[in-house]
């Protein structure tokens, strides 16, 4: 019979990653950068994973675990209960449904009306569950997932949302169409990459506007900035003060543009980030093809201005000549003013991804 095992102990959390390492070896498209956002969640290395009540969960029988997640309640988030870096043995799914039944029975007991799969604790730590292109190498800072996982997920009563990227030949891409709605951007606003050496600050802004900007966004809830200087701290080996754009009228900042290079080009499949990583991106950076913009807001009285314009041409400036692709982190179907932007440019839709909402009153109890 399976059981579900509480990962209480180091043995157990390095087993959950373990059996992760495990499912992907010598999966061609994977890379498992992931793992360094869940090694900081299991260990409650960072303020996020302090401040939130998560479950470690490994579902096992005689010995032989067949799929984990971690089970993540956070108060600015309360009315769900999420199930973040959900994995499953193939031809073992009845094991992931014994998790995500767990995962109810909880929400239920909690009085949580929702459960989500989908998010790993937060936006800014990853969304989506993959729902197109499994045969594609998986880009930096979006999901993977073998396709059966969502045959487990759609047995669940629940709500889909999907997102969608998108993708452009940079040999094609040209800012001509809106020249001269730039033209009036640039006398009314200015623009400026981040003061790496100031990275505390200079964070502190970049939250501030996160928690403006996205409060109506379905899945964006409000954090600390200490958050957001953990995040940037771990990857300080790679990122540079371009990648992180801010848009100003006058003193104020208005907005912002958050690009990288594809990290992932520069790791082998299955690998996550090391040594050989931070080498490669400092002596073989030119060879990176795809460069990917990862978020783009601008406050909501700004909106109808061009500054989106502006942020995206200070962006092909920093890029322009360097890389052959140019790919955007998923966009919700319904937010038309982001795929607009996109349409614009005549970038195409790329990967599809999804999240699940799970009503507990819709689901059958569950004894345990």
């Amino acid at each position: 019979m399976m059981k579900i095992i509480n990962c209480n102990n180091k043995t157990l959390k390095n087993q959950m990653l373990d059996f992760r390492k495990s499912l992907y070896k010598n999966n061609p498209y994977f890379k498992n950068s992931e793992q360094l956002t869940l090694k900081d969640m299991l260990f409650k290395k960072t303020t996020f994973s302090k401040g939130a009540m998560i479950e470690p969960l490994l579902v096992e029988e005689h010995g032989e675990i067949y799929s984990s997640a971690l089970l993540i309640h956070e108060k600015n988030f309360c009315e769900y209960v999420q199930i973040a870096f959900f994995e499953c043995k193939e031809g073992y799914e009845e094991a992931g449904r014994v998790l995500i039944d767990y995962a109810i029975e909880k929400a239920r007991e909690m009085d949580v009306p929702k459960v989500l799969i989908g998010m790993n604790g937060h936006v800014n730590y990853g969304l989506g569950i993959l729902s197109s292109d499994f045969q594609s190498p998986q880009s930096f800072g979006s999901s993977y997932n073998p396709e059966f996982y969502l045959k487990i997920f759609e047995g669940y009563p629940h709500n889909k949302v999907v997102l969608t990227s998108l993708l452009k030949d940079l040999s094609t891409f040209s800012m001509e169409k809106v020249d001269k709605v730039l033209e009036r951007v640039n006398r009314n606003y200015s623009f400026r990459i981040m003061n790496i050496s100031d990275l505390k600050n200079e964070i502190e802004i970049y939250t501030r506007l996160n928690n403006e900007i996205f409060k109506e966004h379905k899945f964006y809830y409000h954090r600390e900035s200490t958050m957001d200087f953990e995040l940037f701290k771990d990857l300080s080996y790679l990122i540079k003060g371009e990648n992180l754009i801010f848009a100003y009228k006058d003193k104020e900042p208005i907005g912002f543009l958050l690009w990288y290079p594809d990290f992932h080009e520069l790791v082998a499949p299955y690998k996550s980030f090391g040594v050989s990583t931070v080498l490669k991106n400092k002596f073989m950076s030119h060879s990176i093809e795809k460069v990917k913009i990862v978020e783009l807001g601008v406050l909501s009285k700004y909106r109808n201005t061009g500054v989106t314009f502006g942020l995206l041409k200070k962006c092909y400036e920093l890029t322009k000549n360097r890389y052959k692709l140019c790919e955007s982190s998923w966009i919700l179907d319904y937010n038309f003013p982001s795929v607009n932007c996109g349409l614009t440019f005549d970038f195409q839709e790329y990967k599809k991804f999804n999240v699940y909402e799970i009503q507990v009153e819709r689901c059958k109890t569950i004894s345990r």
